[in-house]
């Protein structure tokens, strides 16, 4: 249990009692759930139950600031109790906690930004700095940054470690400070053709939507082949750099016949990155065109 002091404000206009200065609050706290009932300055309990209660906590911080509660069926009435100065075990000793990354993240180097976020009491600059061997060395993200921001948008370094950790430290003391558990950042490029991938039949002229999965790669350049079982295939580029976060690209098959047709899907920046349909699709003309054709040769 923990006494923690408190002044009331006026709140209650019906001619009751409020508690006075010194009344208390009793909680307990377990695993981020808190318990807390009212005692008056005898340690008799209040007849009331406390069923709403808004306060500032930062998780393990001395910093407790209550702002209001509310009291249900206290002597038949309910009752807005404003904590005009109520706090436990308040403290002007800084403090910083850092919340993301927290631990087990995976970030990729191509995409958004990662948001670094933290709450600190009693700071006004933090360094953010990153390690990718576990804290045995550390690079500066930023210096001399408001505390208070409470977030910093970091574009990711382009790098590959999953001993990757961020650290908030305070400008004025380093020993105020804290640090995530390892996660990863990513910085590997990979993309895989989803469809066509093998075994469909195109008709000429129609639309197809060429579709893939991809990681930091920021272009895709997009190619098909109609003699994809040659010793060396011929390939026609469709588009030379398309955005990879669209995933998709609308397709308007040639006008060709083929029986041995596959796209290939790779990094515009870097071509040895690709992905091409697993088997051989095919494109079909249009019955009309196939007549017009053959009426053609024989005259």
């Amino acid at each position: 249990m923990t006494k923690v002091a408190l002044n009331f404000k006026e709140v209650d206009k019906s001619g009751s009692p409020l508690p006075n200065s010194d009344d208390f609050l009793m909680y307990t706290e377990s695993e981020g759930v808190i318990a807390v009932s009212y005692f008056n300055s005898d340690s008799v309990s209040l007849n009331g139950k406390l069923f709403d209660i808004k306060f500032k906590y930062l998780g393990s911080f001395s910093e407790f600031r209550f702002e209001y509660a509310r009291l249900r069926d206290w002597n038949g009435r309910r009752f807005d109790l404003v904590l005009d100065n109520g706090s436990l075990a308040e403290t002007t000793d800084p403090d910083v906690k850092l919340y993301s990354p927290s631990g087990g993240e995976i970030w990729e180097v191509v995409g958004d930004p990662q948001n670094i976020t933290w709450a600190s009491v009693y700071l006004n600059d933090v360094e953010i700095d990153y390690s990718t061997d576990d804290g045995t060395s550390w690079t500066d993200i930023e210096n001399n940054y408001d505390a208070t921001d409470a977030y910093y948008s970091w574009t990711v370094p382009s790098v590959t470690s999953n001993q990757c950790r961020v650290r908030i430290i305070s400008s004025s003391d380093s020993t105020v400070n804290d640090t995530s558990n390892v996660f990863t950042i990513n910085s590997t490029a990979v993309i895989t053709a989803l469809t066509p991938n093998g075994g469909e039949v195109l008709k000429v002229g129609v639309y197809k939507r060429i579709k893939w999965t991809y990681k930091n790669i920021v272009n895709v350049k997009i190619e098909y082949t109609s003699n994809a079982n040659a010793a060396t295939p011929t390939w026609d580029v469709v588009s030379a750099g398309t955005p990879a976060d669209k995933c998709y690209y609308e397709w308007v098959i040639p006008n060709s016949s083929s029986l041995e047709c596959k796209i290939r899907l790779s990094d515009a920046s870097n071509s040895a990155i690709n992905d091409l349909s697993n088997a051989v699709f095919k494109f079909l003309q249009h019955r009309s065109t196939l007549l017009l054709r053959m009426y053609l040769r024989q005259h």
